[in-house]
């Protein structure tokens, strides 16, 4: 789940405008529509628009075209959009509502799944295993040379390198309308006291993670290592993540493991595993791009 600015789809898709909720309560938690934690005086969601929706209008449902001009201003929600879909471009526009859920590929119980979270049953945690980039400009393949390739497709100029992915935008220093590993969440959690040990091959980085909110929920916390300039790799690379449930108030000590692949690239010269000598640093955050502690490691 992520903040809603605005959103464009490449294919069919339109918006579906539900209207002011009826106070019906919802079979888990008991509670109200107007009582679910993202609802609002005008919820809609968004879902494929088919060759029958023009039917739609015998449930009360109005389809709205997703395509509309950038000089008309779109309207405001305080509803959730639900997102289905693959092909998305979300521009860093006025916000129009308070969040959207990335339902991403539903299966049998996606209607029990999407409820739940909407109606505050259960808490989001999911977090992005992608960047969401600002515009279709601001990608790593925003060429034809690249993406699709010259010579009918056949030929495709990987020209990034090893800025794969959330590398790429901090390499480049280019603002991800949402980072990789970003998700909201009906909480809030802090991050503190982070210690790291050398243990024989292995190191050791501790920190705590407490639930400041009224909430209980997952946090999803991320290490990050910074390689020196001289190994030439990208400015930071996922290492490890754990994911801890805590209930509000509630703290926990996470330790996560590094060892020396952590820190070492391959050499085709010698065909082995060899580290840079140099300053390393372990960054632990919530996404690539929020950063809460950072420490130092000399190899």
């Amino acid at each position: 789940m992520f903040p809603f600015k605005e959103i464009r789809h490449a294919a069919t898709i339109g918006f579906l405008r539900l209207g002011r909720p009826r106070p019906e309560r919802h079979k888990l938690s008991g509670r109200t529509v107007a009582q679910a934690p993202l609802a609002g005086s005008d919820p809609y969601v968004q879902i494929p628009l088919t060759a029958g929706a023009t039917r739609l209008d015998r449930f009360g449902v109005s389809p709205i075209s997703a395509r509309r001009s950038d000089r008309r201003p779109a309207p405001s929600y305080r509803g959730c959009p639900v997102i289905r879909a693959a092909l998305l471009l979300l521009r860093r526009e006025q916000p129009r509502c308070a969040a959207v859920l990335e339902a991403w590929y539903p299966g049998e119980q996606d209607g029990n799944a999407v409820a739940a979270i909407l109606f505050g049953d259960v808490n989001p945690s999911g977090r992005l295993p992608q960047t969401f980039p600002p515009s279709t400009a601001a990608v790593p393949a925003s060429s034809g040379d690249q993406w699709p390739g010259s010579g009918d497709g056949q030929d495709a100029a990987f020209t990034e390198g090893l800025d794969v992915g959330y590398r790429w935008y901090d390499a480049h220093k280019v603002t991800p309308l949402f980072p990789f590993g970003y998700g909201l969440s009906y909480t809030s959690f802090a991050y503190s006291h982070m210690r790291i040990t050398r243990s024989d091959a292995h190191l050791a980085v501790s920190f705590t993670v407490r639930n400041t909110g009224a909430r209980a929920g997952a946090e999803v916390a991320q290490l990050y290592v910074d390689d020196p300039a001289a190994a030439g790799e990208p400015p930071k690379q996922l290492q490890e993540y754990q994911r801890v449930y805590f209930r509000s108030g509630r703290s926990a000590r996470l330790t996560i493991a590094l060892t020396r692949r952590s820190f070492s690239v391959w050499d085709t010269a010698s065909q082995s595993w060899r580290t840079t000598p140099g300053l390393y640093r372990i960054l632990v955050g919530a996404s690539s791009r929020d950063i809460r502690l950072r420490g130092f490691v000399r190899k």
